[in-house]
């Protein structure tokens, strides 16, 4: 059994064998840390992260004044959907334009300055518009 091992090995250039040995060494490493790292986080009694989603409500002064007076008599919560919930349009609490989630100036409003509507008619009711600049609207 050594001596065909041997002969094997001696057929294999050593540079792969430097190189598989690396490999399997760091490989080895890694995986020790992280069995390490969920080793200490259980021990400290940590779940992890967490993501939550908190119902959005609004208050005086959190939607574009036009949307109270577009609101026909509403509430301007009756307009929200709560981010649990999933929203197809977007706007800022200060804003005047609606966007698509997926569009570039959704992505520059604050989370917790967003609010979420099911529908366009919706988010024109709250006397927003749609964003020039967003495909799709």
């Amino acid at each position: 059994m050594r001596e065909r091992s041997n002969t094997l090995l001696s057929r294999v250039p050593k540079d792969l064998l430097v190189l598989l040995v690396i490999l399997l060494s760091s490989s080895a490493s890694f995986g020790l840390g992280m069995l390490t790292e969920r080793e200490t986080t259980a021990k400290k009694g940590s779940e992890g992260f967490k993501i939550e989603q908190t119902p959005l409500t609004a208050h005086s002064g959190e939607l574009p004044a036009a949307a109270y007076a577009a609101s026909s008599g509403a509430s301007p919560q009756a307009e929200i959907v709560s981010p649990a919930t999933t929203g197809k349009y977007v706007a800022s609490k200060h804003g005047k334009r609606y966007y698509l989630p997926s569009c570039s100036g959704a992505a520059r409003i604050k989370d917790s300055n967003k609010i979420w509507f099911a529908t366009v008619e919706d988010a024109q009711k709250a006397g927003l518009t749609p964003a020039d600049n967003c495909d799709g609207l």
